[in-house]
């Protein structure tokens, strides 16, 4: 059987809720696979150097003025999976947020459980297949059947 490949994960947050995020992260992500940056240059520096893969990120604004900053790197962000965590729920800060095309939106006041759970779809099932064996986070984290319908859509020919 092939073991399954888990793709680099790229986080970058601050502050209180960027503690509670990177423990989150840490405890789906194994250790060498998580790059960790505490400052926007060094994450900005990151995503200039050519990666193997395209990287998944998780990246956390703190605050209206870090989400325009990122807004600033947009172009950057092109070829990368990433998760978005938006500083509130206002209508213009959620607008920006959706201009940069993440996979997810998440603010900050959440406790970053559907965060993890997306993450884990996007690096392949890692997330899955660790807290399935954990008997203890079954009921935090179940793991969930994809049985049943998908809608099927054919392409029609012109």
């Amino acid at each position: 059987m092939e073991k399954r490949r888990i793709m680099n994960v790229l986080l970058y947050s601050t502050g209180e809720a960027g503690e509670r995020l990177q423990e989150m992260v840490q405890n789906l992500v194994p250790q060498d696979k998580l790059e960790i940056y505490k400052t926007f240059e060094g994450f900005s520096e990151r995503l200039r150097k050519p990666m193997d893969d395209i990287p998944v990120a998780v990246i956390l604004a703190a605050s209206e003025d870090d989400l325009l900053t990122i807004l600033s790197i947009s172009h950057l962000l092109y070829d990368v999976r990433f998760i978005l965590i938006l500083p509130d729920r206002d209508d213009p800060t959620v607008a920006i947020g959706h201009s940069l095309r993440p996979r997810f939106l998440g603010y900050k006041d959440s406790d970053f459980r559907e965060v993890t759970a997306v993450l884990g779809k996007m690096i392949g099932g890692f997330y899955y297949s660790r807290k399935a064996k954990d008997p203890a986070a079954a009921h935090i984290y179940p793991v969930r059947n994809m049985m049943g319908h998908q809608p099927h859509y054919k392409k029609f020919a012109s």
